[in-house]
């Protein structure tokens, strides 16, 4: 029953220690883990034969859940089915909104896989489903996860100009629209672009001010925190301050230690 399986995943979310509005505490225990990832487990599989649609919020916190274990199998198991064939959602800028964004994280798994040009598609298709919503401003808050990330795909695959275009235009965007959390990501990669164009005291200037940003509002330990200030570290080391770029990379790495652990594949990063 419906409910049953939105009480296992629950417990699902409970295991995994996911709480409203917060990040993955990255610093839970293996049993919570194994748990976690039971329970997600038998809800997608569940869901799978019984051919429902998998609740939006469930959804996202099992990629949450997922993405930094990097278990990109049980993702691919999850999201790589034919949604667009489940009639279970009778509203249609609910369906959109659902497949929007389950689009968007299909995306993700597939550059994770290096699938580039189809991950291309998957966001295409995810901005393609918000734009086409009743209800334009919702639908535009949404397209800005997929918009930013087709830029860094965009970035990935050495097409620099119009990333840094996507990021600039998704920029002016989020100032006329303050909706989310999503404006110093986008700052962040922008750092990266011009990072990779050889415009370092830009890179520098962004990346410094995204930190503060992300500290504000996401806290000193939250893992993109740290991956911002990883790339910092990178960038002093590339600039040739190389005493700021080792103390920063040491400070860095003993913080995403303590916050995600040393199984977690980008404590490495």
């Amino acid at each position: 029953h419906f409910y049953t399986l939105r009480w296992v995943g629950n417990l699902a979310i409970f295991y995994g220690g996911q709480t409203e509005n917060k990040f993955l505490d990255l610093t839970r225990a293996p049993f919570q883990v194994s748990k976690a990832k039971e329970f997600y487990a038998r809800l997608a599989d569940t869901y799978q034969q019984q051919g429902y649609f998998w609740d939006i919020s469930l959804l996202y916190s099992y990629y949450e859940f997922l993405w930094p274990l990097g278990d990109s199998d049980a993702i691919f198991r999850v999201l790589d089915q034919d949604f667009e064939s489940f009639g279970t959602l009778r509203d249609k800028d609910g369906k959109k909104g659902v497949l929007g964004q389950i689009s968007n994280l299909l995306g993700v798994a597939q550059c994770d896989r290096g699938l580039f040009t189809d991950a291309s598609d998957s966001y295409k298709r995810s901005i393609k489903n918000f734009m086409s919503m009743k209800d334009q401003k919702i639908g535009e808050r949404n397209a800005v996860h997929p918009r930013g990330n087709m830029a860094v795909l965009s970035r990935d695959m050495g097409k620099l100009s119009e990333a840094e275009k996507l990021l600039r235009d998704l920029l002016d965007f989020e100032k006329r629209v303050p909706s989310s959390d999503r404006n110093f990501l986008t700052k962040t990669n922008l750092a990266s672009v011009l990072a990779a164009q050889g415009r370092l005291s830009e890179a520098q200037l962004l990346y410094e001010q995204t930190d503060k940003l992300m500290r504000d509002t996401v806290g000193p330990l939250n893992f993109r925190t740290l991956l911002n200030k990883h790339a910092l570290a990178c960038l002093h080391e590339e600039m040739g301050n190389e005493a700021n770029a080792m103390y920063m990379m040491e400070t860095t790495f003993n913080e995403k230690s303590e916050a995600l652990g040393m199984e977690r594949t980008s404590t490495l990063k």
